[in-house]
């Protein structure tokens, strides 16, 4: 994990005390006369420098604008809840939307559903709350629909700046966003000037996709997950095999944990035809474990989403991706 430091400088202030010189004058003085020494006066301070205004982003420019987070990477923004403005990591991952109660219960004007009724299934040993509120993402605006609230402590603990909630496929699906990694540029839309390589694989009904992957001749699934800061892969699949084992400090919706993992040697994994990451360790994974693709196999790639509506051709073979990857643009 890279450690941050800011670096303070301090300015003295200089102050400048200027001496007056007196000159008393006689006229032939029978006694003589003292001339007073030379008084300096007292030092003025300078007055202090007023620090630049930092201009606020206003709430329209933050819903516009996608930052990774410092520690662990995930790309996050900011939504409007019921007009309350959430910090929020973007998940492609996750299937369902799904906010911090703690968050969410200080929101207004939203309405709370009864759900003793409902059976909800998922990798949650929580059972959730839900509530109905409109949201505003990016360029997407979202009639009031029922969204999911628990307690995110173990995620939150572990990021740079804890978000208020996760946003999943379920808003994700119909909003344009490019991720570049190689630029450090995130933004809702796509790029100007991109040679995208579709990503092939199959996706689930919520939009999630399964992407097909290579390691060496080996050839697998891996669910393409920017909610992970790190890529998961069966032993048995990594060609280059395992290497140490490592401590790692990890988190769900669930906890945040301390465990001791096996990571992989150095590696690359090819994930469309021409298009490779760069060397990373991935972690190596049981086979009760699932095999996930994170950000931290994106690095130097620019990885784009297009709704499906967008008219994008589906790549060959019927393995329907709405999801792209493309090379940065060298300049000669």
């Amino acid at each position: 994990m890279s450690s941050y430091y800011t670096l303070m400088k301090t300015f003295p202030l200089l102050f400048c005390a200027v001496a007056a010189l007196l000159c008393g004058c006689a006229t032939q003085p029978t006694t003589p006369v003292a001339t007073p020494a030379p008084v300096a006066p007292a030092p003025v301070a300078a007055p202090e420098a007023t620090p630049p205004a930092v201009a606020t982003p206003s709430i329209a420019e933050q819903l516009m604008q996608m930052a990774p987070d410092a520690r662990c990477k995930q790309i996050v923004t900011t939504c409007l809840v019921a007009g309350q403005p959430l910090r929020v990591m973007l998940d492609t991952g996750a299937t369902h939307t799904v906010f911090h109660t703690e968050s969410a219960k200080q929101l207004q004007q939203v309405q709370w559903i009864d759900t003793s009724h409902i059976q909800f299934n998922g990798n949650a040993h929580q059972r959730p709350e839900m509530f109905i509120a409109p949201v505003l993402l990016g360029p997407g605006e979202f009639e009031p629909r029922p969204l999911l609230a628990l307690d995110l402590s173990g995620v939150r603990s572990m990021m740079a700046e804890k978000i208020d909630g996760i946003i999943g496929m379920d808003l994700l699906n119909p909003l344009p966003f490019t991720f570049d990694f190689h630029a450090n540029a995130f933004y809702w839309g796509t790029p100007e000037s991109a040679n995208l390589f579709p990503l092939m694989g199959q996706t689930d009904p919520n939009g999630r996709l399964f992407l097909i992957v290579a390691s060496g001749e080996k050839t697998f699934p891996l669910l393409l997950d920017t909610g992970s800061s790190i890529t998961r892969i069966a032993e048995s699949n990594w060609t280059p095999g395992r290497g140490e084992t490592i401590q790692a400090q990890v988190s769900d919706v669930n906890a945040a944990a301390h465990i001791s993992t096996i990571e992989g040697k150095a590696g690359t994994l090819t994930l469309a035809p021409g298009i490779e990451t760069e060397a990373f360790h991935p972690l190596m994974g049981g086979k009760n474990e699932p095999a996930i693709l994170g950000v931290d196999a994106l690095k130097g790639l620019i990885f784009v989403h297009l709704p499906p509506e967008n008219g994008v051709l589906p790549p060959p073979e019927g393995l329907l991706s709405s999801f792209f990857i493309a090379k940065p643009t060298t300049t000669p």
